[in-house]
């Protein structure tokens, strides 16, 4: 089984996902959603095309617009961030 990982490392608001198998699990508890495989990837390429920065020569991508703008107001603020999870 993979790790779970976390879309925005810092951010409070974005679930964790965890991927077994096929599928994808994104969140916990009640707030629990499974995708397959190709839907994440559907997914993925949604969030790429619309919440995304670049920052010292390298694109950053976010799950919402929420987390793009806090990263845009001070991007060095979240470089130098500890991962929480």
């Amino acid at each position: 089984m993979e790790p779970k990982v976390y879309l925005c490392k810092d951010c409070h608001a974005c679930p964790s996902v965890e991927f077994r198998g096929e599928d994808v699990r994104i969140g916990e508890g009640e707030n629990l959603a499974v995708l397959k495989r190709e839907e994440w990837n559907i997914l993925v390429e949604k969030i790429k095309a619309g919440g995304k920065s670049e920052y010292q020569g390298k694109t950053y991508y976010f799950c919402s617009l929420g987390c793009k703008k806090e990263f845009d107001r001070n991007p060095a603020k979240h470089m130098k961030a500890e991962p929480k999870h």
